[in-house]
């Protein structure tokens, strides 16, 4: 090979070299930018709580609901009013056991009238009462949320006798019962007699993602 030939093979060597090392730079430059945002994490649900250093949200882990504790500081950046009800995503980063929150974006809650809510909401089987202790009752069932949204669900039972008298009460709820799913329920109350022939458990109320009546006041749920 002359020295010219050699050359000319050096320098094609090198424009390849350059090519390939210009297509490469985006793959390079990407890869350097997912490592940083690899850091952080996305949690979205219903805020629970809030307050100046503490942000509570209702989130789905696993298969089911669960609350998320994220520690708020100066540097959080906030979008929206970040209030309890609202819808949430929060972006943070994990230090030691800590969740602390970089970015909260809140919305308004999307909200139902009370009888759909009701209407998504079914009692399911014949509900069971016993006594606990002396003219305390409990009453034991189960429910199944058919809507998308979670709620919470105040039930109210009755207890009657052969002649149809109400001889008793109990209440309880179904708390955060998410869209899709059956949690098993037990209302407390008392009895004024301990000999009744049926048992009967309405829907009393649904609250979270529901809309309040005119008028109503706002109740902590």
């Amino acid at each position: 090979m002359t020295t010219a030939m050699w050359g000319d093979s050096v320098m094609k060597k090198a424009t390849i070299l350059c090519a390939l090392l210009w297509l490469l730079m985006p793959i390079i430059v990407c890869a350097q930018a997912g490592s940083s945002s690899s850091a952080t994490k996305l949690a979205s649900g219903s805020i629970r709580s809030v307050d100046a250093s503490t942000l509570v949200v209702r989130s789905e882990a696993n298969g089911k609901d669960e609350n998320f504790t994220f520690v708020l500081t100066a540097q959080t950046r906030k979008e929206g009013d970040v209030v309890r009800g609202a819808d949430a995503i929060v972006q943070y980063r994990v230090e030691g056991e800590k969740n602390i929150a970089v970015f909260v974006q809140a919305k308004p809650a999307e909200l139902e009238t009370l009888e759909y809510a009701k209407s998504q909401i079914s009692l399911d089987g014949e509900p069971k009462a016993h006594i606990t202790s002396g003219n305390n009752v409990v009453v034991e069932g189960s429910g199944t949320n058919h809507d998308k949204f979670q709620h919470d669900i105040l039930l109210t039972a009755t207890l009657f006798d052969s002649a149809g008298r109400a001889v008793g009460t109990a209440t309880g709820r179904l708390e955060d019962l998410q869209g899709g799913h059956s949690d098993k329920y037990q209302l407390t109350g008392t009895v004024t007699s301990t000999t009744w022939t049926r048992v009967s458990v309405v829907i009393s109320n649904v609250t979270e993602h529901v809309q309040r009546a005119p008028g109503e006041k706002k109740k902590e749920e």
